[in-house]
């Protein structure tokens, strides 16, 4: 049996979320999805929930995805959350800051129907494998 996951997707363009949505949605599971548009109210968001996948954006005004990054490591309370930066930076320099800073993974943001799909199995994988070693 699948874990359903409770994901957080932290990007300042809605349209993200909708077709991320509608990707999840076509896959099954039961994942639920959480829409924050800014990095302050992510981390105020996270006060109340423990997800088991964040999406971050890199680049958002205010708070960078960096920066939120850096907070939820440094929060013993949700350092257990997977993350995994969802950006349209091909800048490796980017992709290592990224990692460094302790993002599980790094993706490109998908331009295609089937680039959703395939960005849901690596946020499943990332979201069960976290589980997993939970257990």
């Amino acid at each position: 049996m699948t874990h359903a996951l409770n994901i957080l997707l932290v990007d300042d363009d809605p349209t993200e979320s909708i077709f991320l949505e509608d990707a999840l949605e076509a896959a099954g599971g039961g994942h639920t999805l959480t829409y924050e548009e800014c990095g302050r109210a992510a981390l105020r968001r996270l006060r109340d929930m423990n997800p088991d996948v964040i999406l971050l954006d890199l680049r958002m005004p205010g708070l960078s995805g960096f920066d939120v990054l850096q907070a939820v490591r440094a929060d013993p309370e949700q350092s257990a959350s997977a993350i995994m930066v969802l950006s349209n930076s091909v800048i490796a320099a980017d992709k290592a800051r990224s990692l460094a800073l302790g993002a599980q993974d790094y993706q490109v943001k998908p331009l295609t129907p089937d680039g959703y799909a395939e960005l849901v199995d690596a946020i499943c994988r990332l979201g069960l494998g976290r589980a997993n070693s939970q257990a």
